[in-house]
């Protein structure tokens, strides 16, 4: 054996790597078997990433990003589970104490911990329920993002709770956890008019606070949901749609006439009120209230002497007309 295969050999013994990271996994085992650990083995976690021991369906130790050497104390959760810190035997008929077994067999696991964008949701169908119209069903399409906080958590959903699904499927699984939580969520909001539902507020103002509160239990905080396509029947009719939207036009139409009218009565009101408030005082304060003809009609009902030259109706001993300034005769 040449010295160079014996450092890889003696190397692949001693560090436990990560086997080529594969597209599209949340999920990786070490293999497809028991994984066989030996104390003062080192596992190497690459950026992105950790790595989770199971045993007895049961998480027990994480390792972070970062190379980790292996002892009983260094890992815990597995010591005790797997009681490798202790045990029996019989020699010479005499039962002894051994302590620190030196291999031990359990799953590892890694589990994608970076942040993952543009996954894709799809629902199945949402009723919408039209008053006075035909009920119809449509479906929508969107993408979303998420990053796995708690590793031990995520395992446990995907491998232990759903009875084991195959690693490499974690990832798809999520896809479909995470379409039938916005699939409930759209349906719990009964949507009444397509108007409602052309300009709902999808994404992160309704969809992302019920279903990150969902995956939030398992470690996964799930992010920027969008709506990316409302997709209707085949057999939709588009004049079934305009109808319904002209409706709801209509609806909106008559809902700002009631509020103009209204704001027209309390002009006219105010208005009213001002003008009864108002005190008249000379003659042409007045008439910046009139029209030219109205300037011709006398304004004093208890004027008793009519000018000559202007036929207006001055107050009683008048010397001068206020009309047009005509100086009264002492017949007048």
């Amino acid at each position: 054996m040449g010295l160079i295969s014996f450092f890889k050999k003696f190397f692949a013994k001693k560090v436990i790597q990560m086997p080529t990271k594969k597209q599209d996994v949340l999920i990786q085992p070490q293999s497809s078997g028991y994984t066989e650990i030996e104390i003062g083995q080192k596992i190497l976690v690459e950026p992105g990433w950790n790595a989770v021991i199971v045993a007895k369906d049961t998480v027990l130790d994480v390792f972070g990003e970062g190379t980790h050497e292996i002892s009983l104390a260094y890992i815990p959760k597995t010591t005790k589970a797997l009681g490798l810190d202790k045990g029996k035997v019989k020699k010479n008929g005499v039962t002894a104490e051994v302590v620190l077994q030196t291999k031990f067999k359990c799953d590892l696991y890694y589990v994608r911990t970076e942040f993952v964008e543009n996954r894709h949701w799809q629902t199945s169908q949402i009723k919408v329920h039209e008053k006075g119209k035909k009920k119809f069903k449509f479906n929508a399409v969107g993408t979303y993002s998420f990053q796995v906080q708690n590793p031990d958590s995520a395992i446990k959903l995907f491998l232990i709770d759903w009875a084991k699904i195959k690693p490499g499927r974690a990832i798809q699984k999520l896809d479909v956890l995470v379409s039938e939580q916005i699939t409930n969520i759209l349906w719990s909001k009964k949507f009444k008019s397509i108007q409602k539902l052309t300009e709902y507020e999808f994404g992160n103002m309704i969809l992302k606070p019920s279903v990150y509160k969902n995956f939030k239990k398992y470690g996964i905080a799930i992010t920027n949901i969008k709506v990316d396509n409302i997709v209707y029947p085949q057999n939709f009719k588009p004049e079934e749609f305009e109808k319904v939207e002209g409706e709801v036009l209509d609806d909106n139409k008559q809902e700002q006439n009631k509020t103009d009218e209204k704001l027209k009565i309390e002009q006219q009101t105010l208005e009213i009120e001002n003008s009864d408030n108002k005190e008249i005082g000379d003659e042409t304060e007045v008439k910046a209230f009139l029209t030219e003809e109205e300037t011709k009609i006398p304004i004093n009902s208890f004027d008793d002497i009519i000018c000559q030259k202007c036929n207006a109706k001055n107050p009683k001993n008048s010397k001068f007309c206020n009309q047009c300034g005509n100086k009264f005769d002492e017949e007048d």
